[in-house]
């Protein structure tokens, strides 16, 4: 559950515990989301804005998020994360479809468990696989949105209890939803 998120964790019981169908996928692992910061030298920065944030203030925590999201969104994914990527998502569109589409989603250590981060990380819906990397970028920034921040701040989470998995799966239409 640390390396892949409670959702990831979920979704994997769902499928070979229960064998109930579930979209085929992957997970991008929490330990790639700290390999990226490492590589792009993320922490330094991260940190600083995050011990200067008042979540009292909204102008503070917005500027903040942004600071963090802009940060995460113009790093580079190292060469052998993004080939590892890439080729996980063409196997999946192999073995599903061509011209896949896949839903990139967050699966963060704690969230959905007793605190559930409920519409405060990104997902990117309809990814094709051209834009994957993009997608994870997008998804990963949220971790520091200012709805992500404030929640984990209140509900007194450190930033480092909170890494990131992603989660993606094939676009699937459906006869029904719901929970």
């Amino acid at each position: 559950e640390t390396m892949a998120g409670k959702k990831a964790f979920c979704l994997s019981d769902l499928s070979q515990k229960l064998h109930l169908p579930t979209p085929s996928g992957f997970v991008i692992t929490t330990n790639a989301f700290h390999y990226f910061l490492e590589a792009n030298n993320l922490h330094a920065p991260i940190n600083q804005r995050l011990a200067g944030l008042d979540i009292s203030a909204p102008s503070s925590l917005e500027e903040t998020a942004r600071q963090i999201e802009t940060l995460i969104l113009k790093a580079e994914i190292p060469e052998d994360l993004g080939h590892a990527v890439t080729d996980a998502v063409t196997g999946l569109e192999q073995r599903c479809a061509m011209d896949l589409r896949v839903a990139v989603r967050s699966s963060a250590v704690k969230e959905d468990g007793s605190i559930s981060f409920a519409g405060c990380y990104e997902t990117v819906l309809n990814v094709r696989t051209a834009d994957i990397l993009t997608g994870y970028k997008q998804v990963i920034a949220s971790k520091y949105s200012a709805r992500a921040l404030y929640y984990r701040i209140n509900h007194g989470i450190l930033d480092d209890e909170t890494p990131m998995a992603v989660l993606v799966l094939e676009m699937i239409d459906s006869n029904a939803s719901g929970v």
